[in-house]
């Protein structure tokens, strides 16, 4: 019998900016980006060690991200993936497609392209991770584990969102009303993936702040002790243990990515 995957909708930043999952798996996390797809390129792993844990909490990450113009991602697999693994990766990226009417349309192109950049290169790696958002010097890429495409649609999903722009729900500049990041209980190299970003850079359009979003770190997530969290939830009624899940992509992650594409995406006029 083929294998279940836990697919719902419910209510390598190339060298340039990466957003990691937090799933058991480790990845590189050198989440890179650049203003105007032009800026010098950035590791977020470059932290100083000297950093205090009060100093991380009363930080700002900045975030510039581009998105890709029309909604329009072309993209091509490394050979070596399997017409199955192809599959699971295709139809995570149809049902965004269905889900936001059209407004996000991935495009296989065969093979890799002349151009510098502005596609997206779909190959495996010892983690998954992904660049954040477009980028026109340069493939935006979608790295994953073979243990991956054998589990939950989510951890594709997940890593698909990146490639579109879509930033950890925990970053939100507004998170700070729904969660506390218990920074001394963090991973050191880790602690760049709870900066909050500034509101320039992640415009939330009004949709509520989902605990339960594809994007969302788990409770315990990078945790030194794992006894202990690294995110409190400030709702108490919030079911932990759906948070961080890795199964679906809810309606408010769908809302967002929505949004973000009808009023900040640049016109398409690329030559496919």
């Amino acid at each position: 019998m083929p294998k279940k995957t836990c697919f719902a909708v419910s209510t390598k930043i190339p060298k340039k900016f990466r957003q990691r999952n937090d799933a058991p798996e480790k990845e590189d996390n050198t989440t890179n980006t650049s203003e105007n797809n032009s800026s010098p390129t950035r590791t977020m792993d470059s932290t100083s060690s000297s950093s205090t844990s009060e100093e991380y909490s009363t930080a700002l990450q900045s975030f510039p991200i581009s998105l890709w113009p029309g909604g329009r991602i072309l993209y091509y697999f490394e050979p070596e993936f399997t017409s199955e693994q192809r599959s699971h990766v295709i139809t995570a990226m149809g049902h965004i497609e269905l889900a936001t009417g059209g407004r996000i349309e991935f495009i296989d192109i065969g093979q890799e392209p002349s151009d510098a950049g502005g596609y997206m290169f779909i190959g495996f790696g010892d983690s998954y991770e992904a660049t954040l958002g477009y980028v026109v010097d340069e493939p935006t890429t979608l790295t994953l584990t073979e243990a991956a495409l054998n589990d939950k649609m989510g951890i594709v999903m997940h890593e698909i969102l990146h490639a579109l722009g879509i930033m950890h729900e925990h970053n939100r500049p507004d998170r700070d009303n729904y969660v506390t990041i218990c920074w001394d209980n963090i991973e050191h190299h880790e602690k760049h993936n709870f900066l909050k970003a500034i509101p320039e850079d992640y415009e939330v359009f009004d949709v509520p702040y989902n605990y339960y979003s594809v994007m969302h770190y788990s409770s315990h997530s990078f945790s030194k002790d794992e006894r202990k969290p690294t995110i409190i939830f400030k709702d108490k009624g919030v079911a932990k243990e759906f948070v961080g899940q890795r199964c679906f992509i809810t309606m408010e992650d769908l809302a967002l990515l929505k949004k973000k594409y009808m009023y900040e995406a640049p016109a398409y006029n690329g030559w496919y």
